[in-house]
């Protein structure tokens, strides 16, 4: 059940990053794991990472359908769902 349509989220976890690149997939997996029966969505809240955090964020997104936004406190915001 983890891949929601935007109506239908019954949790949305609000994720800080900032060079988070190497736990990206750790959390995906723990989040997951820890809410198998529960429709979610992730809401990954980037603070400029230097690192591949968002790349990284993007990479596991592409392998699972799930709801998602990024939203960076500088310039370059990618939101999608």
């Amino acid at each position: 059940m983890n891949s929601p349509t935007a109506s239908k989220v019954d949790l949305s976890i609000i994720v800080p990053t900032l060079n988070e690149a190497g736990n990206i997939q750790a959390l995906y997996q723990e989040i997951q794991q820890a809410l198998d029966d529960v429709r979610w969505q992730i809401i990954f809240v980037d603070d400029d990472s230097s690192d591949d955090t968002r790349a990284n964020i993007r990479s596991r997104i592409q392998t699972v359908a799930f709801n998602w936004c990024i939203v960076s406190a500088g310039v370059d915001s990618h939101p999608h769902a």
